[in-house]
């Protein structure tokens, strides 16, 4: 695993591993139960790190792009998969 980006905000991390998660990418966000146990600790351990495998870097840097606006990004690309869930949700089939 390679760490292509560091936050210091949580969300913003969770947010850009949800992107890339719903690309089918492997993610691994590093230090991230640690700074949601103890936020202080963000600045001792260097941020969070957003990992991922080394094959998928460029697609991931492509896809997550700059810092801002990450949760427009996420609503974009899982769209089709809400989508799908909530038609099999009325429908009433197992998922």
């Amino acid at each position: 695993m390679k760490t292509i980006r560091t936050y210091s905000n949580l969300f913003q991390a969770q947010s850009a591993k949800a992107t890339l998660e719903c690309a089918g990418i492997e993610v691994f966000l590093k230090n991230e139960n640690t700074v949601a146990v103890q936020p202080l600790y963000n600045v001792m351990l260097g941020g969070i790190e957003l990992q991922v495998d080394e094959s998928d870097v460029s697609w991931a840097l492509e896809l997550i792009g700059s810092d801002d606006g990450s949760y427009e990004i996420v609503e974009m690309i899982c769209s089709d998969n809400r989508g799908i869930l909530g038609f099999i949700l009325r429908l009433g089939l197992p998922f």
